[in-house]
């Protein structure tokens, strides 16, 4: 279980370090990669007044329809050559980020659509060498994603600027409402009420 207290301004400020080493590491593949979960609501509606409280994770999701063609190198290659490092499960990167005297282990999660591709009987897409998870209502995120700036440190230091497409409000919702109906997780709603 993952509480409010998890959710460190560390935590929190790695996550935003990684995503934007994501832009930048996947940029062959930029237009079919939309940002999902729990960095959204800040990243489409930054409000001053009502603060948001972050992500400690990074969900990424891939649009299996159009991602099975390698170009350079694969984004599993791209991603391992960058240091993540495959989880258990094979939708799962972890990537270390150094923060001040200790290391924070940031989650990746690659999720893709359920329609077309595997099967129903499967839990995950292919595309190229990596097996994204079907999560239920991803496949919205792809239809009018907005483009956003980010601007932040990567996780090896220096500042940086790379832009990224991230789910609209409509489809930021529906997926939410979706993960609501099946799982228990507090965050769930504070996303949406954000």
């Amino acid at each position: 279980m993952v509480l409010k207290r998890d959710y460190t301004e560390e935590a929190v400020k790695a996550a935003r370090s990684v995503l934007l080493e994501i832009a930048h590491l996947l940029g062959e593949y930029i237009e079919e990669i939309v940002i999902i979960g729990g960095l959204v609501p800040d990243l489409i509606l930054p409000m001053k007044d009502v603060e948001h409280i972050g992500s400690i994770d990074v969900d990424v999701a891939l649009n299996h329809r159009v991602l099975s063609s390698v170009g350079y190198k694969s984004i599993a290659e791209l991603l391992l050559s960058r240091r993540y490092r495959q989880g258990k499960q094979p939708f799962i990167f972890f990537r270390d980020v150094q923060m001040d005297n200790h290391v924070i282990a940031v989650q990746v999660d690659f999720l893709a659509g359920e329609y077309e591709g595997t099967g129903e009987k499967h839990r995950t897409q292919r595309v190229q060498d990596m097996r994204p998870r079907k999560a239920r209502g991803v496949d919205l995120a792809f239809e009018f994603p907005l483009k956003v700036t980010l601007r932040g440190t990567l996780p090896g230091g220096g500042e940086d600027i790379a832009e990224i497409n991230v789910a609209s409000v409509a489809s930021f919702l529906i997926m939410k409402g979706m993960a609501l109906k099946s799982r228990l997780k507090e965050k769930d709603a504070w996303d949406i009420y954000h």
